[in-house]
């Protein structure tokens, strides 16, 4: 860890990406989240990562490098990075089922979502992981299918203004589809206290695919519950990544960032 004008560098591996949101602030932005090298919860925000040059790209259990420093966020494990600073590292593989990628993630496993609401309310944590103990449902929620004027018009100038700087560099950007479907786990926690949970899902794979499989929509939407729900809680080990959106942390309320699943 070095620092420089309030920056810290940082090598963090990589948990978690959202699905890209237009931003008023940012054009597009994606939340990212990942565990540091000492062990610590941290999320990145925001990330354009569309606007990334290709072989800056990073993946999922990727360890990256790069300055990051605390943002205005009040949630305490929020930084700001520096895009110009990152440097992908190693990807950790899933040999002996992900035993590299358990040995850094499931020592931050809170017990329930309970516990980590507590968690949230005496000291304001806004990430963390738990295994449910049974997943008794994915479903789905059909919404808007096209961005609302406001989101288009950011969208729009921020790819107007990229245009220029990145004409000239590696750079292709098609258009950020809207997902006209909201998806969503009802599950149970291993806690006395837990009457059940359903929770939506943000995780970037989940919408890649429904954006890229090709089958017809109602197939298609089978198809993800096939792997979602009936693969995953059959040949896989479910854990869920849970974090806050900004505007909802004070009420407590977290979502589904991202899944952790290695296989039984």
């Amino acid at each position: 860890m070095t620092l420089t004008g309030g920056w810290i560098t940082k090598n963090i591996l990589i948990t978690v990406k959202a699905y890209p949101t237009p931003s008023q602030t940012y054009g597009e932005a994606v939340c990212t989240a990942g565990i540091t090298e000492d062990g610590k919860w941290i999320r990145l925000y925001p990330v354009q990562f569309r606007d990334l040059p290709f072989h800056l790209r990073f993946k999922k259990y990727q360890w990256i490098k790069g300055r990051i420093r605390k943002s205005s966020d009040y949630r305490p494990e929020s930084y700001k990075v520096d895009h110009d600073s990152l440097k992908p590292l190693q990807v950790l593989d899933t040999k002996d089922k992900w035993q590299k990628r358990k040995e850094i993630v499931l020592p931050l496993l809170v017990d329930s979502l309970e516990k980590l609401e507590s968690s949230r309310a005496e000291i304001n944590t806004s990430l963390g992981i738990i295994k449910p103990k049974k997943i008794v449902d994915f479903f789905w929620e059909q919404v808007e299918d096209e961005w609302s004027q406001e989101q288009k018009g950011a969208l729009s100038n921020i790819q107007m203004s990229l245009f220029d700087i990145r004409k000239t560099q590696e750079y292709s950007k098609l258009g950020l589809e809207k997902i006209p479907y909201k998806f969503y786990y009802h599950f149970y926690c291993d806690d006395k206290e837990c009457k059940g949970h359903k929770l939506q899902i943000l995780d970037w794979e989940l919408g890649e695919a429904y954006r890229s499989w090709n089958y017809p929509k109602d197939t298609l939407l089978q198809k993800i519950k096939e792997k979602y729900f009936e693969e995953f809680t059959t040949k896989k080990e479910v854990y869920l990544y849970l974090g806050t959106l900004f505007e909802l942390h004070r009420f407590g309320t977290f979502s589904i960032i991202g899944l952790f699943y290695p296989p039984k």
